[in-house]
């Protein structure tokens, strides 16, 4: 019988601080208490380990400029491939990679556009936190990110939403008059189409909301949306002004495989 591990992965929190308060324009935050849930405790199966793995989460999407220390030994010594994945009763889905030197932290929930994302260092310090887009190809950063030294002292401060006149609100109802469903959480919705042979298959309807600031026709600060639902399908790619929201070019082609 194989051997059974358990381990804790616990996230300490040790300075207390202001909250960010997420809203679905970011640039709206007030400071509220932090509230947190522990979650239940699951057994995690796969062919070579089997761990009982915790972890405090949030009540809801918020991210704090407060230090923090994760126990990266325990996780480091008994995650599968350096990987968990855990999909918790309430909807918010929790991934973890320490593949490499540092480790990411993504926690999505499922009422909101937005995950909070963390980077830790090989000591478990962290290095950076704040809210990405998440149905997004690169991870696109919003509202205001934290960034800290190797002491863990809070060193920088950056708002990504500022130069964006054009908010992720204004993309949001750009997609609905596109007709492209933009959903919340880490899912995206699916439907049925007929095939070339006539057939009825399901596919997955994906929307990706990325922006930029590295120039896009001679635009610093762009967002970039792409549509599509199966292969052999529409795909549409979008790019619009992040001051006014004009729509810098469309381009739209059939996917093949």
């Amino acid at each position: 019988m194989k051997k059974i591990i358990f381990f804790n992965i616990i996230l300490v929190f040790v300075i207390s601080c202001h909250t960010k308060k997420e809203n679905t324009e970011i640039t709206k935050i007030n400071t509220d208490t932090i509230n947190r849930v522990l979650m239940q405790t699951d057994s995690i199966k796969n062919n070579k380990v089997k761990g009982d793995i915790t972890i405090n989460v949030m009540a809801t999407t918020k991210v704090t400029n407060e230090f923090e220390k994760f126990v990266i030994e325990a996780f480091r010594q008994n995650a599968e491939d350096n990987k968990y994945h855990k999909r918790m009763d309430n909807g918010i889905d929790i991934k973890i990679d320490g593949r490499f030197n540092d480790l990411t932290y993504q926690e999505t929930h499922p009422d909101s556009y937005f995950s909070i994302f963390k980077i830790f260092d090989s000591r478990g310090y962290i290095k950076e936190k704040g809210l990405i887009i998440t149905k997004s190809v690169s991870g696109s950063n919003m509202g205001t990110w934290y960034y800290y030294d190797d002491s863990g002292k809070l060193k920088n401060e950056i708002n990504d939403d500022k130069h964006f006149q054009f908010t992720f609100n204004d993309v949001l109802e750009f997609c609905k008059k596109e007709k492209f469903p933009v959903t919340k959480g880490i899912d995206y919705p699916k439907g049925k189409i007929l095939d070339a042979d006539n057939e009825s298959v399901e596919v997955t309807y994906v929307t990706t909301i990325d922006r930029g600031d590295d120039y896009y026709m001679g635009v610093k600060y762009y967002w970039l949306i792409i549509n599509y639902n199966a292969l052999g399908t529409k795909q549409t790619v979008i790019y619009l002004d992040g001051q006014n929201g004009k729509v810098l070019s469309r381009k739209s082609g059939i996917i093949t495989p």
